[in-house]
């Protein structure tokens, strides 16, 4: 079930049992989950911890990660990973203006990228600030192609149903780590531009995988 590039076969060991999921597939195991008491701060702790393993993977000790998180549930994933990563330099940037974050990426030297500015509940072409912000890590990944680009759950900007990057843009992960299953757009051949090599991480705390 790899996608993209394949970059890290042999370097990333992971297997899986869950088969991929839509986007209302994934949302109805979540809300199952939450309304079977299991609280969401847990699970997003377990995903950026899986988030977290993965960049380790790809970096060495004492590399420079940058880790942007946006407003949403996605960026409190990043967040928590920035607070996993262990021997290596964490800038983490919790973006409330856009247009002055682009600077953070324009400005940083280092080997890895975390992408946490949106999830799989996007549903519209990002806009202003936040296209702005994608552009400039696409152009990061253009001019160093040894740039690791770690995308938290789904590339920001991409359908998780069609593969589609909305608008005609997405971030260009080098590796995707998605929670619970992988998404059926996601293996799609307009998706392996955006997700690079997918991982997915299914053990993150939700109830048991509800789907045949």
């Amino acid at each position: 079930m790899e996608g993209g590039s394949n970059r890290y076969d042999g370097k990333l060991d992971f297997t899986y049992k869950n088969n991929p999921i839509s986007i209302a597939q994934m949302k109805e195991w979540e809300d199952a989950t939450w309304a079977a008491g299991i609280e969401e701060e847990p699970v997003m702790r377990r995903a950026g911890k899986a988030v977290a393993e993965v960049a380790e993977k790809v970096t060495k000790e004492g590399d420079s990660i940058l880790v942007l998180a946006g407003k949403g549930k996605n960026g409190g994933d990043a967040i928590y990973a920035a607070e996993y990563i262990k021997e290596r330099n964490v800038t983490l940037v919790k973006i409330t203006d856009a247009q002055a974050s682009i600077k953070d990426i324009d400005e940083f030297g280092g080997e890895c990228i975390i992408d946490g500015l949106f999830g799989i509940g996007l549903n519209r072409p990002m806009e202003g600030g936040w296209k702005g912000l994608t552009e400039a890590i696409n152009k990061k990944t253009y001019l160093n192609p040894n740039l690791e680009v770690v995308a938290v759950d789904t590339p920001s900007g991409l359908d998780g149903d069609s593969g589609e990057a909305l608008g005609g843009l997405a971030v260009k992960a080098t590796i995707t780590v998605t929670f619970g299953a992988i998404k059926k757009g996601m293996l799609s051949e307009s998706a392996k531009p955006w997700v690079g090599s997918i991982i997915a991480a299914e053990e993150v705390g939700l109830l048991p995988y509800p789907f045949k």
